[in-house]
């Protein structure tokens, strides 16, 4: 974000020693945001007063507001970005500027959400962020008695009605933020754009593909099924399943069920989901099998076949991903790795998620982009690449700033991290795994 040239900096602190503008002025409870915001604009410029008027708006909130004003005059020509946090943990921060006594501080609301609210609509983000906290205290209070989940994961319904609730403040956050254009507004700026319509159209066939199989157990999570074979018995645990989800997933969206809100719920709800997210276990992330989901829009039974297996997809991989993290982080921590250092944390994410076909390409944006289009599933190439070769070789996005153990011997041996100690014995699995399986079809006699 560029800084407000300095000689117009100056020529405003000029006028605040002249009394030309007062803080009094700026700070009256009965101006609004949108005049204040018009009083930077003619001072600063029309694209620096939003920002302006959020800083300011942020200084209006402390208890010393006299220091509040010097600390803004200090920062004026260069704001600082914010940190992002936790978005419940940020909201409850904002108590004040979402339920505010007096004038609705909207620029400020802006900036902390990252998109703009009314007031109304303010208050409603606040009350579903303290009833998720409320529940998530009880929930912690379960846990403390041994009220947690059963030896097959199960969440008990204290657990269910806290995910239900961060469940609920996300929709609202993501239907606020959605793109308010008409369809036809949307196919025709689309239509404008020569890159658009090929992402479009590469996007739509590989969703339109995807559809009509259930693939993500046969293909893209197929690793876990070969991990089981060599001998993991919790990875076939997990494997299993997550088969019988995907059946459940499929046919349950048939009644009409918001079956991934309910696994969102389980999944948010879990006692290692900050684990995971501290991780970037991808368990909330645009599946690039699904790019689009305009066909689930397609009237009858046509479109409800295209979202049950959209659904059974995107599910599966999210939950198949959560499982084997939670058995990740659990041999971590029996091998006594620190699970409170954010490296070791991240290194497990990238192992899991390419080992079911989330590969990190580097794309700054976690959405599909044209790449993906084109080349199909480029991070499903980038998983399998990880997986066979870089990873156990201590490639593939591990961090090296983590605890190391010597393997092999002090002579010949290398120092290895754990993520890369578990992609070594996963790849050799997964080759013994898939021999065991082609044994086993092809029968064993013929082959002796």
């Amino acid at each position: 974000m560029a800084c407000i040239p300095r000689h117009i900096v100056e020529r405003f602190k000029e006028k605040l020693r002249t009394r030309e503008i007062t803080f009094d002025l700026l700070s009256d409870p009965k101006l609004s945001s949108e005049a204040r915001r018009k009083i930077f604009a003619r001072e600063l410029g029309e694209a620096h007063a939003k920002r302006v008027n959020a800083s300011f708006e942020r200084k209006l909130l402390l208890v010393d507001q006299r220091k509040g004003m010097i600390d803004f005059i200090k920062t004026i020509a260069g704001m600082k970005k914010e940190t992002k946090r936790d978005i419940i943990s940020r909201v409850e921060r904002m108590e004040k500027v979402l339920q505010p006594d007096g004038v609705f501080l909207d620029d400020l609301a802006a900036q902390m959400l990252g998109f703009s609210v009314t007031s109304a609509e303010a208050t409603a983000i606040s009350q579903l962020a303290n009833d998720a906290k409320a529940k998530e205290k009880l929930k912690k209070e379960a846990a403390d008695r041994g009220e947690g989940r059963t030896k097959y994961g199960r969440p008990p319904q204290i657990e269910m009605d806290y995910g239900n609730s961060v469940v609920a403040f996300e929709n609202l956050l993501r239907d606020l933020k959605a793109d308010t254009r008409s369809a036809k507004e949307r196919a025709a700026a689309t239509a404008k754009d020569p890159i658009a319509v090929v992402k479009l159209i590469g996007d739509s066939s590989k969703a339109l593909k995807a559809s009509f199989d259930l693939s993500f157990i046969g293909r893209q999570g197929i690793r876990i099924f070969y991990l089981g074979l060599a001998g993991d018995t919790r990875a076939l645990r997990n494997y299993t399943a997550a088969f019988f989800k995907n059946m459940e997933l499929f046919f349950k969206t048939f009644k009409d069920e918001n079956v991934l809100d309910t696994l969102r719920a389980e999944e948010v709800s879990s006692p290692q989901h900050d684990l995971m997210r501290i991780g970037g276990v991808a368990t909330s992330m645009i599946e690039e099998d699904f790019p689009v989901s305009w066909p689930t829009r397609i009237p009858g039974i046509l479109g409800k076949i295209f979202k049950a297996s959209e659904n059974a997809f995107i599910g599966t991989a999210y939950y198949l991903r959560a499982r084997t993290a939670e058995q990740m982080f659990d041999i971590a921590e029996s091998s006594g790795i620190d699970l409170t250092d954010k490296n070791e944390l991240q290194n497990i994410g990238k192992l899991v998620n390419s080992l079911t076909a989330r590969g990190d390409t580097g794309a700054k944006s976690q959405k599909p982009g044209l790449v993906n289009a084109v080349l199909w599933s480029p991070k499903m190439i980038k998983g399998n690449i990880d997986v066979m070769l870089l990873q156990p070789l201590g490639g593939g996005g591990f961090s090296k700033d983590v605890s190391t153990k010597r393997i092999g011997g002090e002579k010949f041996g290398i120092d290895a991290t754990f993520a890369q100690r578990r992609a070594a014995i996963n790849l050799l699995r997964i080759i013994v795994g898939q021999a065991a399986g082609v044994a086993g079809f092809l029968d064993l006699k013929y082959i002796s």
